[in-house]
């Protein structure tokens, strides 16, 4: 995917977070985003699972982190629990996806033993409900390369 057609797809899928910040500081994120993507630390040799019901939004998250780690991609629930193997060391994992939730999805992350960290990254703002106990860390969208990158490796540790 070029740059110019991702950064035309993030216009376009991450319009309802507009209403959360204003249109200049939304999209001097998403351009931030965009610009440092490409300059990147070396591969930490961890793997990322990336977890959205909004393909374009995944697939710029997975664009950002990929230079650091390697990434795998999930555009719901039920498939996020199939690509999920041994090598997942961090997910992250969308909270409200139709169908299968992110909270169903780390019940059953936690329920079956796999032995990864889970970030919450949601729109949602946090409560304090006993799935985001759960959770290792909690992200709100639009989430910041920069703070997805902390996180990460803050829970590799």
């Amino acid at each position: 995917m070029s740059l110019a057609s991702l950064s035309k797809s993030v216009r376009t899928s991450c319009s309802h977070y507009r209403e959360r910040a204003t249109n200049s500081h939304f999209y001097q994120t998403v351009v931030k985003h965009i610009i440092f993507a490409g300059q990147a630390a070396p591969m930490s040799g961890s793997t990322v699972l990336i977890v959205d019901d909004e393909r374009d939004l995944a697939d710029l998250y997975a664009f950002q982190l990929d230079s650091h780690y390697d990434t795998k991609v999930a555009y719901g629930g039920e498939e996020a629990l199939e690509r999920l193997d041994s090598s997942v060391d961090v997910i992250f994992l969308d909270r409200r996806m139709p169908e299968y939730s992110g909270d169903e999805v780390l019940a059953d992350v936690r329920r079956e033993g796999w032995e990864c960290s889970v970030i919450f990254v949601s729109a949602v703002d946090k409560g304090d409900t006993d799935a985001e106990a759960a959770a290792d860390a909690y992200l709100e969208k639009p989430a910041d390369k920069d703070d997805m990158i902390k996180l990460a490796e803050k829970n590799l540790q």
